[in-house]
């Protein structure tokens, strides 16, 4: 199984060993013409500019690949080297034929399958692990996981008053760590709610509260009503806060939906944006400005919305409980299985993957008129199925 991100090396040394390879999207994102880029263009553009800004990003991952990558496979597997895709062309085909669907970790009740998908993209519900694993993990399993060591003081302060908020901003570091812990301090105080605020990346902590005007005020209201954690995980304290405000990653977005409480994304970037609209799509939450425009009033103000508003507090506990009743994981097993039986058993993928990498070779050098014509293949239709055939 590989990530979007790690395919085409996959792909490679699946080649050169014959290993099959199975292509999984963590984003519940696909190149459309009916939806922005993960560039995060305007929506009401033409399906031709979102698909240019898809070639774009394309274009990007490939030369990052060339740049960062294809060294490390050279000197670790040197027989995937004559594998490797290194060419536009060859990633249009390779990603129209390639003999094995796409599982997309995400649900069909958050994730609108466009138009001109493939026919081969599976959406298998999200991949997680269910919050009552997490409790025998907190209480049974405490030296396996760095969460644990704060679980008993995390209980205690869930249990000292009303349900919290949830902040954290996972791998992303905005503007600076005093920027994101007091914004997040701020919106709290105005907002008269207690925290939970993970540190991720930015190691957020009390002391980032410190050296500004209001320093003793942001200080002792967090002494009170805020708890700073190293890591927690989201499948079991999500359920226990009142809201959750966060970046927008898939997993945390995954977390966040499947909790039944509403959310509030603060994106950085990315595919976060996009999965912002998801959570407003669904009525589960609100989606507020990139992080670094968040003002502590903006915030506090989709707190004081989130937590009061009976649209999306009904909103968010229907969709969560959707959500839970899917078993993302056990249906992307039960599909790998089925392909296995169907599929390389049976001889049928092995021979559809000589085929494909046989018509890669072909495209290993191609002409300026072939480029021009993927080109604009792609961006007229998002195929280019009337320029090859296999």
């Amino acid at each position: 199984l590989a990530s979007e991100l790690t395919f085409v090396l996959a792909s490679a040394i699946g080649a050169s060993r014959g290993i099959p390879v199975i292509k999984c999207d963590l984003f519940g994102f696909v190149p459309t013409g009916f939806a922005p880029s993960l560039l995060n263009e305007p929506a009401w553009m033409p399906a031709w500019v979102h698909r240019a800004f898809n070639r774009i990003c394309e274009f990007e991952t490939l030369k990052g690949d060339r740049i960062g990558k294809h060294g490390c496979i050279a000197e670790l597997c040197p027989t995937a080297v004559p594998c490797i895709v290194k060419k536009m062309e060859q990633l249009d085909i390779a990603t129209e034929f390639w003999p094995a669907p796409l599982l997309i970790a995400s649900s069909a009740f958050v994730c609108e399958r466009s138009r001109d998908w493939a026919p081969d993209v599976v959406l298998t519900g999200h991949w997680v692990i269910d919050a009552s694993k997490w409790d025998t993990r907190l209480t049974h399993q405490r030296d396996e996981h760095p969460a644990a060591g704060d679980s008993d003081t995390l209980q205690a302060f869930l249990e000292m008053g009303p349900p919290p908020v949830y902040i954290g901003w996972g791998s992303m570091i905005c503007v600076s760590s005093e920027f994101m812990a007091c914004t997040a301090l701020r919106a709290l105080k105005l907002s008269s709610m207690r925290g939970v605020i993970l540190g991720g990346w930015a190691r957020l902590s009390m002391e980032h509260l410190r050296g500004h005007p209001d320093s003793d005020d942001l200080i002792a209201y967090a002494t009170e009503n805020v708890l700073f954690l190293r890591t927690a995980p989201h499948e079991w304290l999500l359920p226990r806060c009142a809201a959750s405000v966060h970046h927008g990653g898939a997993g945390t977005t995954a977390a966040a939906l499947r909790s039944g409480r509403p959310t509030i994304v603060t994106p950085c970037g990315f595919d976060q944006p996009m999965q912002g609209r998801k959570v407003v799509a669904v009525g589960a939450g609100l989606a507020l400005p990139p992080l670094a425009d968040v003002t502590p009033p903006m915030l506090a103000d989709a707190l004081r919305k989130a937590t009061t508003d009976s649209g999306l507090i009904d909103g968010a506990a229907t969709i969560g409980e959707a959500l839970r009743a899917e078993d993302g994981v056990g249906a992307a097993v039960r599909f790998v299985d089925d392909f296995f039986s169907k599929e390389v058993a049976t001889g049928a993928w092995a021979e559809r993957s000589a085929r494909l990498h046989a018509k890669l070779r072909e495209y290993e050098s191609p002409s300026c008129c072939t480029r021009l014509a993927f080109l604009c293949a792609k961006l007229c239709t998002n195929s280019v199925k009337c320029l090859v055939t296999m």
